[in-house]
């Protein structure tokens, strides 16, 4: 009995907690970080003040957790993908397919070009950095796993040549988002760039 009417109290606070934070993005959007009123995300949300406040002390920590709240999506695509093969390759490819999926998506475009304009104070986007990071660690994995079963070069560096592709997708993300590309056609073009430079010379004419 007291398990049940913890799970149903969790859900209660977890829907609240979702209703906020797509309100706070809503809110910046219309109006702007500056102009954005805990007051008015109160009301946007259909909740009260208190409320609010309970769940985020401010605009930019409801913002924050909506970059958590997508990087956790991002990162559960990727865990599925790392168990559905063991191969390496698959898996970066998939890594690629995933991030760039992610950019298109609608939550995606809105969010992000929200907080792109937030204006986000140094602590929050060191917070922000750090959210991002944590995408960083699985791709580390997939090409030191590559490097490990000779698949990829053996002078690879995982963790430089990780974030070398990270910037590589970021640098994609306006393109995509404005719709003048296309997720698929980006991923071909990193596919290609990536494989030519880290493929071990056994697997490079494939």
């Amino acid at each position: 009995m007291n398990v049940d009417w913890d799970d149903t109290v969790d859900r209660h606070r977890a829907r609240y907690r979702e209703r906020i934070i797509d309100a706070a993005i809503d809110l910046v959007a219309e109006q702007g970080a500056a102009k954005s009123s805990m007051a008015a995300l109160a009301q946007r949300a259909g909740v009260g003040r208190a409320t609010v406040y309970k769940y985020f002390p401010s605009i930019e920590d409801a913002l924050l957790a909506h970059v958590e709240r997508e990087v956790k999506a991002c990162s559960t695509r990727l865990e599925s993908i790392c168990e559905d093969s063991d191969d390496p390759l698959d898996r970066l490819r998939g890594y690629i397919d995933v991030q760039l999926d992610t950019f298109a998506g609608q939550r995606h475009r809105l969010s992000w070009s929200t907080i792109d304009q937030a204006d986000l104070s140094a602590a929050a986007m060191l917070s922000f950095r750090a959210h991002l990071e944590k995408l960083l660690a699985p791709l580390v994995e997939i090409l030191s796993g590559g490097v490990a079963h000779g698949v990829l070069r053996a002078d690879a560096d995982p963790v430089l040549h990780a974030r070398m592709i990270v910037k590589v997708l970021g640098s994609l993300r306006e393109d995509i988002i404005l719709g003048q590309l296309a997720p698929a056609t980006a991923a071909d073009a990193v596919w290609k760039l990536v494989t030519g430079g880290l493929l071990a010379k056994s697997d490079s004419q494939g």
